[in-house]
């Protein structure tokens, strides 16, 4: 019995040691190494929590009531209900200190894992930027996994300490708003002198070309503490996937010329990015996403898409301390971004639908915008929706509904300096549509594309009619076929006689058969200029004030129709 005794007296201190072990020092430990990260977070932020244990069987870190308060010059409130972290570095801290301590032995490439996955459940923020500005807004849950952090941007040559983001952060926002103020206040002066053109005292007080232009010099000075920022943290963050429902946020700020509407409500149901690493990532995906501009209308999203995403150049050289040009731009691109099911809130109270947007293949070379495609697919306008001149228009033409479709494309070639524009065009779909191809030489910024100045070797704009010239001589479906048809056929004389001795000119004699053609049966309208060399764009006004044969003969114009 004694021994018995004994033997459950052992295992009962045995299970309490375990238990102690296993759970309540790992705990604390977990908690001395939070009050250890708050207290290197920057001077006049508070943040306090409930509950930090760890579990050694499960290897999860659990944090719950977490909150956070922003100093009296940046007011910010947030709360986190949960955070919990699956398989955690434990030798994060040490790994960070040793990186801190030698810094000129980092890497770009290494990295220091953080976690398998943190989830957060539960987040609700609300604050403003120490202005009118206000914000709120809640996230149900969030995730990322595999989260890791590569230190080196980290401790950079100009790189403040991490602790001093936060104050650096709140002197440019500072600074941002001292510019937005003197901008308002040079627009408001500029108005008052357009208003005034004969009081000499306001032209004479009238803000100068020179005021804006070291206005936009302020406005970058004060952009770059942040953008430098950001690129710390672009090329210091990887994740493999990052996973959030339920983002709700609001934001009220006052009314001005870059910003009319001074609510801001922003929702989306979920939202999935792929993979990130330093810059390049891998896409994303956003589901019913909802913008709300207060009574300057509302847009709603079915489905958005963000294609692969490459910043790592760009954001390293934001951080080795970069100006912000161009230049920061070159290597960067954007595989693609998609709209789905877009839906439009006019002010009106009308509503425009759009089945597509997409902004494509956008890449920078040598300082300069190398290529991109934008298209528009199935915007649909409803007359009801509109004002009195516009549906006026519409019930001119016979018309209830217009489906319009817009279309670019552009290309550039540095070593050649040259560039394209093909399949550029605007399409109604019940009307017709118009598309221009174009080459382009001497393209580029200065210092690639040379003294030469930018011109065209060819062009070709082509009009495919649906039904809007009948529709435009139809007076809104009064006329018969038959007046439709004598109609055109007058529009062809009238068109000859306007054109004087062009009509007798070998050279154009298939021009006018295509254009009176056209005129008779107006099916398609191709103008074609080919020039035996290319023309300068700035010259094309001086050949106009030549005359009429002259600018044909140098721009190689020529008509085709209905082919």
């Amino acid at each position: 019995m004694r021994r018995t005794l004994i033997a459950v007296v052992t295992v009962i201190v045995l299970a309490g040691a375990a238990y102690y072990g296993l759970f309540v020092v790992p705990s604390q430990q977990l908690r001395a190494g939070l009050d250890q990260t708050i207290a290197t977070l920057p001077a006049r932020y508070s943040v306090k929590y409930g509950g930090a244990r760890y579990s050694l069987f499960s290897h999860t870190a659990t944090i719950t009531d977490l909150s956070i308060q922003g100093p009296a010059s940046y007011p910010l409130n947030q709360t986190i209900a949960k955070i919990t972290v699956e398989h955690p570095a434990l030798d994060f801290v040490d790994q960070w200190n040793k990186a801190q301590a030698n810094p000129s032995a980092l890497k770009p490439d290494q990295a220091i894992p953080v976690a398998d996955r943190v989830t957060v459940e539960g987040a609700k923020f609300s604050g403003n930027g120490g202005g009118a500005t206000a914000g709120s807004g809640t996230i149900a849950s969030s995730s990322l996994a595999k989260i890791r952090i590569y230190p080196w941007p980290f401790f950079q040559p100009g790189v403040p300490p991490l602790q001093d983001f936060g104050t650096v952060f709140l002197s440019a926002l500072e600074a941002q708003k001292k510019v937005t103020a003197e901008q308002q206040a040079l627009l408001a002066q500029q108005q008052k002198s357009l208003a005034q053109p004969r009081d000499p005292a306001q032209q004479g007080a009238a803000p100068t070309p020179a005021d804006f232009q070291r206005l936009q010099k302020d406005a970058l000075d004060a952009l770059l503490p942040l953008a430098r920022l950001e690129a710390v943290v672009y090329l210091g963050l990887g994740f493999d996937s990052f996973d959030s429902s339920g983002l709700d946020v609001t934001s009220v700020m006052p009314a001005s010329a870059a910003a009319p509407f001074g609510n801001l409500h922003v929702a989306a149901s979920k939202m999935h990015l792929a993979a990130f690493d330093r810059g390049i990532g891998d896409g994303s995906t956003t589901d019913g996403m909802v913008e709300e501009f207060g009574p300057s209308g509302k847009i709603a999203v079915d489905h958005a898409s963000l294609g692969n995403m490459v910043l790592r150049d760009t954001a390293a050289r934001l951080v080795n301390g970069a100006p912000l040009t161009m230049a920061l731009l070159d290597g960067a691109s954007f595989e693609g971004m998609e709209f789905d099911g877009m839906s439009v809130t006019l002010p009106t109270g009308g509503a425009t639908q759009i089945q597509k947007i997409v902004l494509s293949n956008l890449t920078f070379d040598h300082s300069f915008l190398k290529s991109f495609g934008f298209n528009i697919t199935g915007l649909k306008q409803d007359a009801s929706s509109l004002d009195g001149r516009a549906k006026a228009a519409f019930q001119q033409l016979g018309l209830t509904t217009l489906t319009i479709n817009i279309a670019t494309s552009f290309q550039w070639d540095a070593d050649k300096k040259t560039a394209t524009l093909h399949d550029n065009s605007i399409s109604i779909d019940e009307l017709g549509s118009l598309q221009l191809n174009a080459d382009l030489v001497n393209v580029g910024p200065s210092g690639v594309a040379g003294p030469e100045l930018p011109g065209f070797s060819k062009a070709v704009l082509r009009y495919q009619d649906g039904s809007f010239i009948n529709r435009l001589l139809s007076a809104g479906g009064k006329r018969t076929p038959e007046q439709l048809a004598q109609m055109r056929q007058a529009f062809a004389a009238n068109m000859l006689h306007n054109l004087g001795a062009f009509a007798a000119d070998p050279k154009l004699a298939g021009s006018v058969t295509a254009i009176t053609d056209f005129a008779k049966t107006p099916q398609n309208l191709t103008v074609t200029l080919a020039p035996s060399a290319p023309v300068p764009l700035a010259a094309i006004k001086d050949l106009a004030a030549q005359g009429p044969q002259t600018l044909v003969d140098t721009l190689g114009l020529s008509v085709t129709a209905n082919q």
